[in-house]
């Protein structure tokens, strides 16, 4: 790979559920028109849209895409599957599995929800999906609308650390994240973006 390739992650928007999500199909909430707009006007016009297959990644990828080809649903973006602690809440997990809980949460490499992914295979289904897609698109800017641990594992992957050093970060619903890869070396430009964080920008008029 010569040419420079640039991923526009963004983070799907909100949802009413307060609960691990994981691989379940939740609807998204998409009142917040002002950030769709924001996104729709600071992405670059000329590149391509891909998403999880999940509804909340694909609904707000449609949302945000703005007349840009809408390309590809996958299920190999999804967010880590959280097998049995699906559609549970943190405390009713920690109720149930109080010590493997504190270790995932932790540090998602040195446990794995019961039936779920392990975050290293988790990173290594999304690492491969995002090498395959540099290697085929002739496009030099991808928008990938999708989750909080999937746009978390690339961040690790520019930062080459643990995800234990990640725990915690930052990863808003419809934030962007920025990054761009060139003969295999990564590098994180924005990080959890927010129309806020854009100074003086306004929604574009309509005419």
């Amino acid at each position: 790979m010569t040419k420079t390739l640039h991923w526009y992650w963004v983070r799907h928007g909100p949802t009413d559920s307060t609960r691990l999500n994981g691989w379940t199909d939740v609807p998204v909430i998409l009142d917040d028109q002002q950030t769709i707009e924001f996104l729709r006007q600071y992405l670059p016009k000329d590149a391509i849209v891909i998403s999880s297959d999940l509804q909340r990644a694909r609904h707000t990828a449609d949302a945000i895409r703005g007349g840009r080809p809408h390309l590809l649903s996958t299920e190999r973006i999804r967010e880590i599957n959280f097998g049995r602690w699906e559609g549970l809440t943190t405390s009713d997990i920690a109720e149930r599995d109080k010590e493997r809980a504190a270790r995932f949460w932790n540090d998602p490499d040195d446990a794995s929800p019961p039936d779920g992914e392990q975050w290293s295979n988790m990173k290594a289904r999304v690492d491969g999906f995002v090498d395959e897609f540099c290697a085929c698109t002739e496009c030099h800017n991808i928008i990938a609308v999708a989750h909080y641990g999937v746009i978390l594992s690339q961040i690790q992957r520019a930062r080459g650390c643990k995800i234990a050093t990640l725990v915690g970060c930052e990863i808003s619903n419809f934030s962007l994240t920025h990054l761009s890869v060139k003969d295999r070396k990564w590098h994180l430009h924005e990080l959890n973006l927010l129309p806020h964080d854009v100074g003086d920008w306004q929604p574009a008029q309509c005419l």
